[in-house]
């Protein structure tokens, strides 16, 4: 039986490509393997073995051909995912590697000349931009399987962000439109909340910068940053130079005033620990914390007592004027607020 056998996971920056085994495919413009996905199918009370292909969609069971116009493929395909399994560049240090170091005379095989097992075999880059992360990020399971699934390059919430800016298309953005439109027709008051870093997995401090142009553009009267320090994403403690970036933005362009920093291990908490988020929170809105009129000298402050980014409690700059009020229109530029 042909088969395809695919690493869709970079276990290490220096391990950029997976393998793919080709049966011999040629479908179309695609000289690939259709890659699919088995699913169970409850058609009439009954489960029925269903596949969806991503090149030529054929139902095994009916013999149906639901798109006409692709090729049909008689063989039998069956797509194997092997999670952190990649292949080592030719700079990656043999040190720590257990695939390098193991005999795999099996996965090694298929690579082989004239391979007897697979024929096709080619290696697929399973990180940045070509399973749609930033440049130079390492690539994950999530991603892996995404891609895959989808059969084409699937652009994450920050790339495609990233995308927008370089388009020079922030300011056109629907959501962002009507969320500055409503603090501007309201009470005046838009308030920035995320994760400040350059870390670019919730979020890149690029995409704050942006929003605030936007603001300055759409003339927002005022617009308050609650700043959410990083340090798992990031070096542990990193806050005082992205604080320092954006109070030098901030007054380049005229606009925009913190109003709080806190640790995301007090406000992005997923596990349901109401007690954590509560400590920010009360930052946020009724200012219990450090009262603060310098927030970059604060966070030295705190690195001192040993204090790092993701833990830092509340910091409250500008007192009771700068919390979240009644009415206020809130924008979160992190990409997923979440840990």
């Amino acid at each position: 039986m042909n088969w395809c056998t695919a690493r869709s996971k970079v276990d290490s920056p220096t391990s950029p490509t997976t393998r793919i085994c080709n049966p011999s495919f040629t479908g179309g413009p695609f000289s690939v393997a259709p890659f699919f996905l088995f699913n169970y199918l409850k058609v009439r009370n009954r489960f029925l073995w269903g596949c969806f292909f991503l090149f030529p969609a054929i139902d095994p069971v009916r013999n149906i051909v639901h798109y006409p116009t692709m090729a049909t493929v008689d063989q039998k395909v069956a797509l194997i995912v092997i999670d952190g399994w990649g292949v080592a560049g030719p700079n990656s240090p043999p040190q720590g590697d257990a695939i390098a170091a193991a005999e795999t005379p099996h996965m090694s095989g298929f690579a082989e000349a004239n391979s007897k097992t697979a024929q096709g075999y080619s290696e697929l880059d399973a990180s940045s931009l070509a399973v749609g992360l930033p440049e130079g990020l390492m690539g994950n399971s999530e991603v892996g399987h995404l891609n895959i699934g989808a059969g084409r390059v699937v652009w994450q919430d920050s790339v495609r962000i990233d995308q927008t800016l370089k388009k020079g298309e922030m300011g056109k953005v629907p959501s962002v439109v009507k969320a500055f439109n409503r603090a501007k027709e309201g009470n005046g008051r838009l308030h920035l909340l995320g994760l400040v870093s350059d870390g670019g997995v919730h979020s890149n401090i690029t995409h704050l910068f942006a929003l605030l142009d936007v603001a300055k553009e759409m003339q927002i009267p005022e617009v308050y940053i609650h700043f959410f320090a990083d340090g798992r994403d990031t070096d542990p403690k990193s806050a005082d130079g992205f604080m320092q970036q954006l109070v030098e933005k901030t007054q380049q362009i005229g606009l925009g005033a913190v109003a709080t920093v806190v640790g995301r291990y007090y406000i992005m908490d997923r596990d349901k620990r109401w007690e954590r988020v509560e400590v920010g929170l009360k930052g946020l809105v009724t200012g219990e914390g450090e009262d603060s009129s310098d927030p970059l000298k604060t966070i030295k402050e705190r690195y001192e007592k040993k204090e790092n980014d993701e833990f830092l409690k509340p910091i409250i700059v500008g007192g009771k004027e700068r919390r979240i009020q009644g009415k206020s229109s809130l924008v979160y530029p992190s990409q997923c607020v979440r840990n």
